[in-house]
This record gives structure tokens, sequence and C-alpha cells, in this order.
């Protein structure tokens, strides 16, 4: 098991929007908030994470490449199956042990964001699955498990474009001292190197301006999201480097002896 921490910035230039509002964005306030990664934390997967951003927390497992049933079919290029999750305990309100609706429209939208990122020619008739907890939901679940589901590829060893690293920003309206109300969100997942998009949503209205303030907030927040992978996956190869060499100098010393 491989873990590590990092500081995150915890300064941003923030838009001045054209309304009388405030703007007050997930990604911004998760930037004063810790990033955590552990990697092969569930030993029967082939790759593994545990994740937590912000009040967040997910744990992803990929299991393959597997040969695909006879059911299925023959495929050119390798199958993604993602299975999204909640914990009854992740949210305010205790949710049901069945598969909900969400949970299956965040499982569809898993697959379509991860597809583009992952070399899925070099594997036919084959099938990977990626299974997503979401232990908590503080707002972010779905980005939180986009990211922990791309490093538990990278972990089981599957080949990749490049990583993809997911942000979602939240537009809060505040006026006269009430409550503040969500107005807008955009949800993006993004190869930052490559500079593709892979999949990006947008909830509630928002004028052109503030769409656009909102994406540039979300592809500055992907690209961070980025560095902080690159970051723990360079973390994890040399803890793990170190451990190898320790465990060779203690087999060497006994053979010594």
């Amino acid at each position: 098991m491989s873990s590590g921490r990092f500081d995150v910035p915890t300064t941003s230039l923030v838009p001045v929007p054209s309304t009388q509002c405030e703007v007050e964005t997930i990604a911004q306030k998760e930037k004063n908030e810790h990033f955590h990664v552990e990697l092969s934390v569930v030993t029967q997967a082939q790759g593994s994470v545990y994740l937590e951003h912000g009040n967040t927390k997910v744990m992803a497992a990929c299991y393959g490449p597997q040969p695909t049933s006879v059911r299925r079919g023959f495929s050119a290029v390798c199958l993604l199956d993602c299975d999204v999750k909640f914990s009854p305990f992740s949210g305010t309100k205790r949710r049901k042990d069945q598969p909900t609706d969400e949970d299956k429209e965040m499982s569809e939208a898993l697959a379509s964001a991860l597809s583009p990122c992952v070399c899925l020619s070099k594997y036919p008739k084959s099938i990977i699955h990626i299974h997503v907890n979401v232990l908590e939901d503080a707002g972010n679940a779905f980005s939180s498990a986009v990211n922990a589901a791309c490093l538990s590829l990278v972990d089981a060893g599957i080949e990749m474009f490049d990583l993809l690293a997911a942000a979602t920003v939240t537009m809060n309206n505040s006026t006269d001292g009430k409550k503040n109300t969500t107005s807008g969100e955009i949800t993006m997942s993004l190869m930052s190197s490559i500079g593709e998009i892979t999949l990006m949503e947008q909830r509630g209205k928002l004028s052109d301006k503030l769409s656009q303030e909102l994406i540039q907030q979300a592809v500055d927040e992907c690209g961070r999201v980025h560095v902080l992978q690159q970051h723990f996956l360079t973390l994890s190869h040399t803890m793990r480097s170190s451990e190898e060499s320790d465990g060779m100098d203690e087999s060497n010393d006994e053979r010594t002896s």
C-alpha cells in the first residue's frame, strides 16, 4: 500500500461576474482542503485506489482485462464495464441498498468519460470491470469517481493515452444576505496533456459569459488534479522501488550470513 499527502495551493483568482451575485465554486473550496490517495488497497483487484478530495471519499477497484463471455459476442476492442454505487451512509439522508437511477446514470457517464483515454484496441475480446464505491459525498462524487477510476486503471497497468482528471464547478447565488442557492453546475473530465475533453455536463441555467467562466475554472481545476495524480503516482512508484530494494538487501544479507 502506498500513500502520501500533498499541500494544494491556497490562493486563486476568481473572475468577477457581471451580475450582482456571489460566485462560489466547489473547486475553489477544495483548494483549501487536502487531497489524499492510497494505491493498491484491494488485494484481489489488479488495481485499486482510495481517494479523498475535500470531504468526498471514494474507493475504486479495477479487475481485468478478462476474456469476454460468449453471450457478449466478439469485440475487436476492449469493453469497459463501470459500476458506481453509493454507500447507504454516504449522504445526509440514508440511501437504499438497491441500485438507483442515479447509480445507473453515473455508471454510464463514467464509462463514457473513461473510454477515450484507455487504449481499448490493445485488449481485443476482453473486458475491464471498474467498481467505484462512494463512501462520502460532499458534492463532487462523480468527479472524484472519475479521478479514482483513472488511478485504479494506472495501478492495474492498463495502457492509456493520458491521465484523466475531472472537476465539478458550481455557481451559487447570494443576494441580500439570503441563503445560497445553486443556479448552475458544470462537470468536466479532461485529458490535460492532450487537451481533449472526454465529458462535460451542465446543469441549471447559466448565461453565456458565466458558462465560459465556469468552463475555464473547470479546465484549471482539472489541470491541478492532473498534477496531483502525477505526484501520487510518482510517490507510489518511489516507495515501491524503495521497498523492493530493501527486500533485496535483506535477502542478500541472509545469504551472506
